[in-house]
């Protein structure tokens, strides 16, 4: 039965509807089967009983019918009970006005956990991927609540975009269905995360503006422990630290409120993701080898197997890197070594083997590359001979001859002119053996370090301890790490002062963990300054970056475990302070090859660091400050989808933060590199790629068990369902089976077909005898 486009009442299998409307027949067949004329034959006894006969026709005619009606509606009722007839209440009160209506509202979850492969063997065929699942649990329930509940209205949101609804249909009796399927599986996993607070916050506001009497929400989700609970569940989690917080208080008397939490998430949980790259040193330098670190994490519950890594400076692959077997939960820092070719901002692209979740496989990064790391030798010796001149050895094993190139582009000057020199073109400054430094100077190179540069003193004969305490070290506050006492020399009858013990765990030392102490055998020490290191300052303004205790990073192997390396942070940059020369007075190091790679080693850490442009997640803006003076206002921005997606242009804008100009770019619902193309104000063009990557925290596939989530949600009005039982026993909600009353009516009419039966019997009987005694 159909009222418009509402099915009032169907039948669950109507092929034995039809079977009982044919059966209904029979006895009507067999009623005209027995009235076929046959030849009479008049004999004189019958005479009598045809005269009764004739009297008691019309009574007799009537009683068959009525036998015969009830034993085809016998039949029919037969079939009616075996079709099992429903009807739908929600159908009826719906067509009458006399009910008020229910809120169903999808939220689905589209974060790229989601994207995992489907290797459970209770998934479909066609359903490669649990997002597949997810879509066709979706499409299966919107095609139970068309027949079920027309009259009611259907919102579908997703937790990537859960501002906008994705269908919003007053009357689920209008909606297509085959037309919305059609386009539903067009539908792919985003690049986000799953926010469960603000989709329910979403799914709030749409209940707020309706003015219905309850709302069934349905959540298709994989249920990944790290969107429901921050740690270790133990109890219950309280209503307001829920991800269900925004539905708090929605249900009153007059409205109800469901939850229904459709579970298709699989079973396989191991994942290996890149989760970070970092550069080792800290300014890559076009044609020399940059050592990065790829951080790879197994999110699974089982060791992971080794595998390769791929590397890709832009488009350019470079050698495989091999990734050892990973601990169940453990990260590990896989070394990277790459060579960029050209100055500039070069994108980097980290690529994993393939696994079950190819999303997180992928890190994208942006690495500025310079020409050279530009290097101020200040010599507090100069000489004519370059073996007694202070810094020639230390210039030549920074920038050593030959084709090779080293890096470092060296710059020398006398103590005399550190006043003149602009220090903010350096990378790095070293004193060698500067007897003094003046207090101006001192100021210069405390703001040059505080701003990112980095410092290396030598020691020697020349330095005037009383000068270097008083300006540079200033009781702790500073460049200095340590304040100076009077140089000591090795005692005659010793050969000098060996290398001791090194910070192997600093960063600039870790190239020589497996060298200790072989790469300094034969290398002594014959004068050195000890160093009190100074504690740091008890009280500092707290808007002021407060001064850091020195660092230990090399030791003499004498009995006092002399320092003969310190470091010290002053704001963004690095002092290190040497206590011995930096040529071969005071010391054999520069006959030694251990030299070069420690005078790299440190020009390295040193360095200053160029910009960082920073990382962005999916989703958030990316911002590039632009330089009015340098570029035109107008930039065009290459999605990573170019060229199918064509590039756009956007107009830069005013910042507020920096007073400055800047190009922002919103929509970056896609990982990989946004290429932001400048136009020079002379007509040139500039690229420059901001890096946008996915979440890591969505890598972990950690599910919540059943028992887990119901606890997680006892609080609440939910109900848990796996997605192949979605709508399974859902019809006896909506849907109400006529076959107990049918049945009941049937074994009414056999009783009354039998009672009648052997009435209208005996009434015959009774009629014959009296007609008999009468006659």
């Amino acid at each position: 039965m159909i009222a418009g486009s509402q099915v009032l009442a169907a039948m669950i299998t109507p092929a034995m509807f039809y079977a009982g409307l044919a059966c209904a027949a029979i006895p009507i067949v067999i009623h005209l089967i027995s009235r076929r004329r046959f030849r009479r034959v008049r004999w004189a006894a019958t005479q009598f009983l045809l005269e009764a006969n004739r009297q008691n026709r019309r009574r007799i005619r009537i009683e068959e019918l009525i036998l015969l009606a009830l034993r085809c509606l016998t039949m029919l009722l037969i079939g009616m009970v075996l079709a099992r007839i429903f009807v739908r209440p929600q159908a009826f009160a719906g067509l009458l006005g006399s009910r008020a209506g229910t809120d169903y509202v999808v939220v689905l979850d589209d974060s790229f956990s989601m994207g995992l492969a489907d290797v459970d063997s209770r998934a479909s065929t066609q359903d490669t991927i649990i997002f597949d699942r997810a879509l066709t649990a979706v499409e299966r329930l919107l095609g139970w609540l068309h027949e079920e509940c027309p009259s009611d209205s259907l919102a579908i949101l997703v937790t990537s975009r859960p501002e906008q609804t994705v269908v919003a249909e007053t009357n689920l009796g209008r909606l297509d269905p085959v037309g919305f399927s059609r386009t539903w599986r067009e539908r792919k996993p985003s690049s986000r995360r799953a926010d469960l607070p603000e989709a329910f916050a979403a799914v709030r506001q749409l209940l707020d503006a309706s003015r219905s009497a309850g709302a069934v929400i349905y959540l298709v989700s994989d249920f990944q422990r790290i969107d429901w609970l921050a740690g270790e569940l133990t109890e219950a989690i309280g209503t307001a630290d829920s991800p269900l917080a925004p539905l708090a208080g929605w249900d009153r008397a007059d409205r109800s409120l469901k939850v229904v939490l459709v579970d298709v998430g699989s079973e396989t949980t191991d994942n290996l993701a890149v989760t970070g790259v970092e550069s080792r040193q800290a300014q890559a330098v076009a044609g020399i080898g940059t050592r990065l670190i790829a951080r790879v994490t197994n999110f699974g519950r089982s060791e992971s197997r080794a595998c390769t890594m791929q590397v890709f400076v832009g488009e350019v692959g470079q050698p495989a890197v091999t990734v050892p077997a990973i601990p169940a939960g453990q990260s590990i820092e896989v070394p990277v070594e790459v060579i960029f070719p050209q100055v500039g901002s070069a994108p980097l692209t980290i690529e994993l083997q393939a696994d079950a979740l190819p999303a997180d496989n992928r890190r994208f990064c942006v690495v500025p590359v310079a020409k050279s790391i530009r290097v101020l030798l200040v010599n507090g010796e100069p000489s004519s001979d370059p073996y007694q001149d202070e810094a020639f050895l230390l210039s030549v094993a920074l920038r050593p001859q030959g084709p090779q190139f080293s890096g470092n582009e060296i710059a020398a000057i006398n103590e005399e002119e550190l006043e003149q020199t602009d220090l903010a073109s350096f990378h790095v400054v070293i004193l060698a053996n500067v007897g003094r430094v003046t207090e101006n100077a001192a100021a210069r190179l405390e703001s040059y370090v505080a701003s990112g540069g980095g410092l290396a003193v030598f020691l020697g004969d020349q330095v005037d301890v009383e000068a270097y305490n008083r300006v540079l070290f200033r009781d702790g506050t500073g460049l200095l790490p340590g304040r100076l006492s009077e140089p000591v020399a090795a005692p005659n009858e010793s050969p000098g002062f060996r290398v001791g013990e090194m910070n192997t765990s600093h960063p600039a030392l870790r190239p020589f963990a497996n060298l200790m102490p072989r790469c300094f055998d034969g290398a002594l020490v014959w004068a050195h300054f000890p160093v009190a290191i100074a504690p740091a300052p008890a009280t500092q303004p707290s808007t002021t970056n407060p001064a850091q205790t020195a660092v230990t990073l090399l030791q003499l192997d004498d009995v006092d475990k002399s320092p003969l390396i310190l470091q010290k942070d002053h704001q963004a940059g690095h002092v290190w302070l040497i206590t011995s020369s930096a040529d071969k007075e005071w010391n054999n190091l520069p006959d030694h090859p251990v030299f070069v790679v420690f005078a790299m080693e440190m020009t390295q850490h040193l360095a200053r660091r160029p910009a960082q442009k920073a990382m962005q997640l999916v989703g958030q803006p990316v911002t590039l400050p632009l330089d009015p003076g340098r570029y035109q206002p107008t930039a065009t921005v290459r999605t990573p989808a170019y060229p199918g997606e064509p590039a756009l242009s956007v107009h830069a804008e005013p910042d507020t933060a920096s007073g400055g100009m800047t190009i922002r770019w919103v929509d970056t619902e896609q990982p990989g590199f946004y290429q932001i193309d400048l136009t020079g104000q002379s007509g040139g063009h500039a690229v420059e790629p901001m890096a946008v990557n996915l979440d890591s925290t969505e890598s972990n596939l950690r599910r919540l068990r059943r028992d887990e989530l119901q606890q997680a949600v006892a609080a609440w009005p939910v109900e848990y369902v796996r997605a192949e039982e979605l709508t399974h026993g859902s019809a006896a909600v909506t849907r109400k089976e006529l076959w107990p009353a049918l049945l009941i009516l049937l074994v009414v009419t056999l009783m009354t077909e039998q009672l009648l039966a052997c009435w209208f019997g005996a009434n015959r009987q009774w009629s014959a005898l009296f007609g008999r005694h009468g006659a």
